[in-house]
């Protein structure tokens, strides 16, 4: 039986579930992502933070969401690209098509992988 530790890796964990959030947005996936980016733009901010228990209790949610929501990992799946979805922001009030937009684009421009981008505009389709 393995551990799961959690000195597992931010961008690796988020773009997953990105990926995972192109064929099935929904409010736990949102907000896992959302919750992520925060704590990555924290620990980049907060140097001398001592994040173990964050990214511990970051893992239990994840761990939570999988087993609650029935989730399933991408098999060599790839998602469409995107241009993102800024521009279409102005034409809507729902705080959560506004929140993934941001925090998706903030992983972008952090780890410049498209899915992010595409997860963005999934999020915004379904909410937005």
């Amino acid at each position: 039986m393995h551990a799961i530790s959690p000195d597992f890796d931010f961008a690796e964990t988020l773009e997953t579930l990105s990926l995972i959030a192109t064929r099935n947005p929904n409010f736990t996936l949102l907000h896992l992502i959302t919750v992520g980016e925060a704590m990555v733009g924290l620990s980049e901010l907060l140097l001398n933070l001592n994040d173990q228990s964050l990214r511990a209790g970051y893992l239990d949610f994840v761990v939570a969401a999988f087993m609650a929501e029935q989730l399933k990992l991408a098999n060599g799946e790839t998602a469409p690209r995107s241009q993102g979805v800024l521009p279409l922001l102005k034409t809507t009030r729902d705080d959560h098509a506004i929140k993934s937009a941001y925090s998706l684009t903030e992983l972008y421009r952090r780890y410049k992988k498209p899915i992010f981008l595409s997860a963005a505009r999934k999020f915004f389709d379904t909410f937005g």
